[in-house]
């Protein structure tokens, strides 16, 4: 759950110093060999560390935030719910900042924002860790003194008092992350001074020379290490572990209310589970690192384990941010069979209203968009998988463009012909008819795509980088007027005919079909009055369409004429180089919108999802609550009766 103290490789988590920041803390004369020996395995755990953080950003954000919309503003108040709010409120500030860790891992561990901004981005991150850790200690007690003393909690457990217990942990995580906010710095790295690193410079001081300077910087970081380990770690983990081992046996003294709890067994399970596989390799990892760094020599076998060891358990940490809302609130009883009841329920309601709305709709057209690359004519990329996957790959890319184009417009054209003419619609449109219509649009689309599996090629350099890239004239001879010729000939016919079949003219049909649409519906008063919500599903189809797939045709003209000129002035090629992958993430983008598009943007989608939502949540915390108070009723009515017997013996 932290962007770490990282310097320029983000794995060294104490690096500190400025000689020798993106390597060995305190003997930095191997760190040339030592970037050389693992660059590339680094490389690859960067792009697994980019994809966690991205998805750890876009759960945790939604996740915590849904928490935070019931806990916050729509339950009312309980013990529960304050609990559950510092957690999300905890889990949804570190992801919210996330997207600066994302950055800082994708421009190699250059740090643009500035030393305030470097101090309280790693504040912020351990804030979190301490405070998250801390609420699920609270929790945990919480949970066992309701369970030990069920009298005693109903009596003195209060919304005011667990507000004051909340606080008093975010100070204590304040204390405990104030140290990264005095320590943190920022500074040019060792090999590259474009490259500014922010890092944990513990002695305040660029003197790597000093001994007593050096000893100083020695001791903090045992220090703060040690203390994040035990006060991050061993303390709030025995503490929860206890409290669950007590709940544990006394669940199993107790056989009714056992019975009524097979569920709480799991949930504290998958609890204690996931709290030590997120937080005891990055801890772990921690100390090994200290290790390696306090020993007079490196160690190989140690560089390495932290090389591999610690994005994946700094990765497995943030994810924390993005289960707690899973593990804490949704995994109340039967909330699998409300979420399916609740989606089934949309969903169902969503395609009902579009057959209503149509008059005539019976089924939909549906195709599956995965977009695996950019099949830009200018790879620039590393390309591992062979010639005939750089074949496939791009093939399946541009016929799952063509593919998709068509079956909107042929959804179009459906919409269309069932708003004009719903009678002859009504007898003439059928699933078999349907069928046949889609299987000859991936005809087309395939017949399309065949020319990129025909010249698309591989080369592979003398340093071993390998390409995978349009070879048209199918030669690898660029002497040859002819074959030039021939080269640029097949590449403007390409470009063209993409933008003009993948394009131009599926979107003209796309605005034609749905102009004659709004001209039908506006002439009739009635359809009309009741298809407000149809003019704004219409006016997005076209928006979206327009705007995730225009700039990419747009840009592969531009591309194209640049060159066609010979080599493109800087400008240009500045252009081309920002330019190409924003619209192709544009184009890939329109692929998840579809689904929202033409299923979810049914009437009154928004006010169903939210109330599924809240239903869902306030069940989880309900049940929580209800469970909690007829377990503490029949503990101390198990009491009362036990002490009757006592006193009648």
């Amino acid at each position: 759950m932290m962007e770490l103290m990282t310097a320029t490789p983000f794995y060294l988590l104490n690096t500190t110093d400025d000689s020798g920041r993106n390597g060995s803390l305190y003997d930095d004369s191997d760190e040339y060999d030592y970037k050389d020996e693992h660059g590339e395995l680094r490389q690859s755990l960067n792009i697994m560390s980019l994809i966690v953080y991205c998805l750890a950003f876009v759960l945790g954000v939604l996740g915590n935030g849904v928490v935070i919309w019931v806990t916050g503003f729509k339950m009312k108040k309980t013990v529960n719910t304050v609990w559950f709010l510092n957690l999300a409120v905890a889990d949804f500030l570190f992801t919210a900042f996330l997207p600066l860790s994302v950055t800082y891992t994708a421009m190699d561990f250059h740090w643009p924002f500035g030393k305030f901004m470097c101090k309280l981005n790693t504040t912020i991150s351990f804030l979190n860790m301490f405070a998250s850790v801390y609420v699920l200690v609270v929790i945990s007690v919480d949970r066992c003194v309701s369970v030990v003393w069920p009298v005693w909690a109903q009596n003195h457990r209060n919304v005011e008092k667990a507000s004051c217990v909340s606080l008093g942990v975010w100070v204590l995580a304040l204390i405990l992350s104030a140290p990264y906010f005095i320590f943190r710095d920022i500074g040019p790295s060792y090999h590259n001074e474009d490259i500014i690193n922010c890092f944990n410079n513990f002695a305040f001081s660029d003197d790597y020379e000093t001994p007593a300077v050096n000893q100083l910087r020695k001791f903090r970081h045992q220090a703060m290490t040690i203390t994040r380990f035990l006060l991050g770690f061993v303390v709030p983990f025995t503490v929860i572990v206890s409290c669950y081992g007590v709940i544990i046996h006394r669940l199993r003294r107790n056989p009714t209310l056992a019975s009524q709890s097979s569920r709480p067994f799991k949930i504290i399970a998958a609890i204690i589970i996931t709290f030590f596989l997120c937080w005891a390799p990055f801890h772990i990892m921690g100390l090994v690192e200290l290790v390696n760094h306090m020993a007079n020599y490196a160690s190989e076998t140690l560089d390495h384990v932290t090389t591999i060891g610690v994005p994946i358990a700094t990765s497995l940490a943030f994810l924390n941010s993005c289960l707690n809302p899973l593990l804490y609130v949704f995994m109340g009883q039967d909330f699998k069979d409300k979420v399916r009841k609740s989606i089934l329920n949309v969903l169902e309601t969503a395609f009902q209203e579009e057959v209503s709305r149509s008059y005539t709709y019976t089924n939909s057209m549906v195709t599956s968009r995965s977009k695996e690359k950019s099949v830009s004519d200018a790879e620039v990329f590393h390309w591992p998988f062979g010639k005939f996957m750089c074949k496939l790959n791009t093939a399946v890319s541009f016929l799952n463009l063509y593919a998709s184009v068509y079956i909107l417009m042929v959804i179009s054209m459906d919409r269309c012909v069932s708003v004009v003419w719903p009678v002859w619609a009504q007898n003439h449109r059928n699933v078999r008819k349907a069928s046949w219509v889609s299987l000859g649009v991936w005809v087309v689309a395939l017949i399309l795509s065949v020319p990129y599996l025909v010249f698309r090629d591989t080369e592979t350099y003398p340093d071993g980088f390998t390409i995978c890239f349009n070879n048209f004239a199918l030669s690898n001879d660029y002497e040859t007027p002819s074959v030039n010729q021939l080269r640029e000939f097949r590449h403007e016919a390409l470009a063209v005919v993409r933008f003009l079949l993948g394009f131009v003219v599926p979107f003209t049909v796309i605005v034609s079909c749905y102009t004659v649409i709004i001209c039908r519906l506006r002439r009739n008063p009635t359809l009309a009055s009741q298809s407000s919500r149809t003019f704004k599903i219409i006016a997005a189809i076209i928006i979206t369409f327009f705007l995730c797939w225009a700039p990419f045709h747009i840009m592969g003209i531009v591309e194209l004429v640049a060159f066609s000129r010979g080599v493109p002035s800087e400008r240009w090629q500045f252009i081309i180089t920002v330019s190409v992958p924003i619209t192709t993430s544009l184009a890939f983008f329109n692929s998840c919108l579809n689904p929202l598009l033409y299923v979810f943007m049914g009437q009154d989608f928004k006010d169903k999802v939210c109330k599924s939502i809240l239903k869902v949540v306030e069940s989880a915390f309900h049940e929580d609550e209800e469970t909690r108070s007829t377990n503490d009723t029949k503990t101390g009515e198990s009491k009362d009766n036990s002490a009757a017997d006592d006193t009648e013996v």
